[in-house]
């Protein structure tokens, strides 16, 4: 369903999403907090474009166009559809989208799961289709960027709230409403 803000700038009550203008993003120093590879995960924002461009990276580790050794994974809506990439260590990459399209100028709830060996992406508490990871993720000595700089580009414009990465559990296994207050500590 849609998701009530109470103005652009937060999608809760009290609470702050981050803007960014298309020119510019976050980025973090790689670390093991990054391997994704053989744990469950969950990779979950609020998000609200302003543009669906060609694509933009929400979360990612890939400063490279296509397969590159550099590549491990991004999680980034390509156009108005939901998506999360990864290379594996035999040298494919693989896509899975989420349903329905992000729309301009409303926070929509943004998740990637990895539970086992099926990855899911949702859009709103809605659920993509399983897709069974193929091989092994590819660790890479990247940076990850919030916000763009994927394959050289895809910088957001419009803002980002409550990201948060949740290594060794997959939070949403089902379809589910997404919550309706700030993003706390899991269990």
């Amino acid at each position: 369903g849609t998701v009530t803000a109470h103005d652009s700038a937060n999608p809760f009550d009290g609470d702050w999403g981050v803007s960014f203008d298309g020119n510019d993003w976050l980025t973090i120093e790689d670390s093991t907090d990054f391997d994704l590879a053989a744990v469950d995960f969950t990779i979950e924002c609020w998000y609200r474009p302003i543009t669906n461009p060609s694509w933009v990276g929400l979360m990612s580790q890939w400063p490279n166009g296509n397969y590159n050794v550099t590549n491990s994974w991004t999680f980034e809506p390509v156009g108005s559809t939901l998506q999360f990439y990864y290379c594996n260590t035999a040298g494919s990459l693989y896509g899975i989208s989420a349903p329905g399209s992000l729309q301009t100028n409303q926070w929509q709830h943004c998740a990637v799961t990895k539970s086992g060996s099926t990855i899911n992406v949702w859009l709103n508490g809605a659920k993509g289709s399983d897709h069974t990871i193929v091989g092994t993720m590819q660790d890479v000595d990247t940076n990850v960027d919030i916000g763009g700089n994927v394959a050289g580009a895809g910088n957001v414009n419009g803002r980002i709230s409550n990201l948060r990465l949740v290594k060794g559990q997959a939070l949403y296994t089902s379809n589910f409403t997404p919550s309706s207050s700030a993003l706390t500590t899991t269990s």
